[in-house]
């Protein structure tokens, strides 16, 4: 998964461009985001369903916006709310069907016998999840180690969710997917066609890709053969250019141009 790591030669000013940038490019205006407003579109829909510990549902949303672009482990969530995993599991369901969580499945099951087979959790209010998590422009200015990572997380989740609903638009239907194997091998979104043409897309909270980021996308393409259609790694840079055979480095405002 896409884990932020400073580039040793990342100056301040291009820090400091990245911070000043970060609401453009996720869609947030934390100025918008009223807790009381998104809790009371949650315990609206739960109370009308049933659903009554909104103090679960409330530490679930928060939790899962930390957990956003991760696998999703019911179990272990469920430890940590002390509540069971089936409960757990409908509060994610619910969740889901106000919108504010989704799940995307993995992928590749027949590609290699060592895929994973557990679900990644999405958070899909870009500026929900950010008013959640406290990312703010300033404190990515101060480049914590613990926050670049959460926000590597959440730009994952909204590249995918944006390739996802322009995938929509096509005229044949797609599935999508993660791939990741045992060997922490990992392809954060598979596009795949009705006539098994598969499209990958990776996302690098960096200025730049380095090669060897590269190395899990070969790897699918190796195994797909002819079927590997493109694969798209998005990064924060403004440079784009083709890496590799079928692979392509594409600044992330490139979703709209």
């Amino acid at each position: 998964m896409p884990v932020f790591t400073p580039v040793p030669d990342l100056d301040q000013a291009a820090y400091d461009r990245m911070a000043h940038d970060v609401r453009k490019l996720l869609g947030i205006d934390l100025t918008q985001y009223k807790p009381a407003q998104v809790w009371r579109r949650v315990n609206g829909f739960a109370t009308a369903r049933g659903f009554a510990n909104a103090a679960a549902l409330r530490t679930l949303l928060t939790r899962l916006a930390g957990q956003s672009a991760q696998l999703l482990n019911i179990n272990r969530v469920a430890a940590g709310l002390g509540v069971s995993a089936n409960t757990t599991a409908s509060y994610v369901k619910l969740l889901e069907a106000v919108f504010l969580v989704g799940t995307l499945p993995a992928w590749g099951l027949t590609v290699g016998s060592r895929a994973v087979n557990s679900p990644k959790i999405h958070i899909l209010d870009s500026g929900v999840g950010a008013h959640l998590l406290r990312l703010t422009p300033a404190r990515i200015a101060r480049r914590d180690p613990a926050v670049l990572t959460e926000f590597g997380h959440l730009l994952e989740s909204f590249v995918s969710q944006e390739v996802i609903r322009q995938a929509s638009w096509l005229d044949d239907p797609t599935t999508t997917g993660h791939w990741r194997t045992r060997d922490d091998d990992e392809v954060d979104l598979i596009i795949e066609r009705d006539d098994g043409t598969v499209v990958a897309v990776e996302v690098k909270a960096g200025d730049h890709v380095e090669g060897r980021e590269l190395n899990a996308m070969a790897k699918l393409r190796k195994r797909l053969g002819s079927s590997f259609a493109a694969g798209l790694v998005f990064h924060l840079g403004s440079r784009g250019y083709v890496a590799d055979d079928r692979i392509h480095v594409l600044p992330v405002d490139r979703l709209w141009t």
